[in-house]
């Protein structure tokens, strides 16, 4: 069945979630300024060296709106939003299964003093937090976790007498989380980021749209620091369309069909901008055509890849079932950290490529995969995806090349992508 999509696609949910965070605390200081007394009058008049509120640096600009342009409704930017309306409420935080929610609202809790209830999936609450244990720690604030809850209690952050060491091998996000929540301290904060980063281009989107909503950033050799007293600034803030998304899209195209992604952001600050690139070493015919991004015909051989995928690891399993379907080994490395996403996504890719009767070999870091080309038995067979929503697209991609792969629990795209239930429908 040929496949065919014409259209633009949701807003980024990496770059809308972390503006939404920021505009929390945008919003917020626009409480604390209308809860102030107005400034001393005398007839109407301000009485002379009482300055307009709007005046006051901490509050400039503050009268005006921190507005975004762009949404999505996949389940992870509507998590966000009920956590913060949550936060504002002081009722419990549901983060389902979105560790960026969770992490960043359990730094944004913590500003907080009192307590404060933040609950999650199992299957999130196990995964690696150790890391915001760590900094919470060092922030003065304590926290009681059972297994479906977090339990934050907290007087404010406290300055700590030592630069803030935040570990970045396992994810880039609580380095994330720290810096989008430091708005308006009261001290200056020194991070000191250690380990092996990994997903360093997400580390680089947070700090260019604080950039671009007035943080300011020292770096002092590996230290990085954080002055007191920064606010928001108003302005209207566009977000790009996803990037990841686009590529299960025109990832369809390469095996199926053609789609021109409209409104495409070819200068974007997401990191999985890069997939174009990748796809062209598979073969694909991509190509920018203006706003668009085009994938004109299917590509009837794909080739063999080598890639890092150490800074786009949710390229990772869309990525190895091409591979799959193309003719030689491939070799994807990079991406340890995979194996503590919402599944072991090296794992999880290896048996949905077995599935498809393609041999691997796991490495630490990714896998080598012996494609078997474009020839595909008559066998149906079913994948569990374990709540992965880049294993259902990656499975989607192969019953578009033709495989009979039953996907169970394919709803679970909707964490970053519900609209592709209706695009791939006929490969789901």
């Amino acid at each position: 069945m040929t496949f065919s999509y014409h259209g633009s696609l949701p807003a980024s949910k990496s770059m809308l979630n972390r503006l939404l965070l920021i505009q929390y605390y945008f919003s917020n200081m626009n409480s604390v300024m209308s809860s102030l007394p107005p400034p001393k009058t005398f007839g109407g008049k301000l009485q002379q060296g009482s300055p307009e509120l709007h005046e006051i640096p901490a509050f400039a600009g503050m009268t005006a709106q921190f507005q975004i342009e762009g949404d999505s409704q996949c389940d992870d930017v509507l998590l966000m939003r009920k956590g913060l309306e949550s936060l504002k409420a002081n009722t419990p935080i549901d983060c389902g299964a979105a560790a960026f929610v969770f992490r960043h609202l359990v730094l944004a809790a913590s500003r907080i003093p009192g307590k404060h209830l933040l609950r999650g999936t199992s299957r999130l609450l196990g995964r690696p937090h150790e890391p915001v244990q760590s900094i919470l720690r060092h922030l003065g604030v304590s926290v009681q976790i059972t297994e479906d809850s977090w339990m934050v209690i907290s007087e404010g952050w406290k300055q700590p007498t030592l630069p803030l060491r935040i570990e970045t091998n396992v994810s880039s996000q609580f380095l994330s989380a720290v810096i989008l929540n430091a708005w308006q301290l009261p001290f200056d904060l020194h991070l000191l980021p250690s380990g092996d980063a990994v997903s360093e281009g997400y580390t680089a989107m947070t700090i260019e749209l604080a950039k671009r909503a007035g943080m300011k950033f020292q770096f002092d050799s590996n230290k990085m620091i954080l002055a007191a007293q920064q606010t928001p600034l108003a302005g209207t803030y566009s977000v790009e369309s996803d990037v990841s998304s686009a590529f299960a899209v025109c990832s369809l195209a390469t095996v199926a069909g053609e789609a021109i992604i409209q409104n495409y952001p070819h200068e974007s600050l997401q990191p999985d901008r890069i997939f174009p690139e990748l796809l062209k070493v598979l073969g694909a015919n991509v190509a920018i055509d203006g706003d668009k991004l085009c994938v004109r015909q299917k590509t009837k051989m794909l080739s063999p890849l080598r890639w890092n995928f150490r800074n786009t690891p949710d390229l990772f399993p869309i990525a190895a079932i091409l591979c799959g379907l193309a003719r030689g080994t491939s070799s994807l490395v990079g991406a340890p950290h995979l194996a503590h996403k919402e599944s072991d996504r090296i794992l999880k890719t290896a048996q949905l490529l077995q599935k498809m009767g393609c041999p691997t070999r796991r490495r630490d870091s990714g896998l080598d995969i012996m494609g078997q080309g474009m020839a595909f038995g008559a066998k149906a067979v079913e994948f569990d995806p374990d709540d992965d929503h880049r294993l259902v697209m990656a499975a989607a991609i192969a019953n578009a090349a033709g495989h009979k792969i039953k996907v169970h629990n394919k709803e679970c795209v909707r964490k970053s992508f519900p609209e592709f239930l209706e695009i791939a429908k006929e490969y789901l």
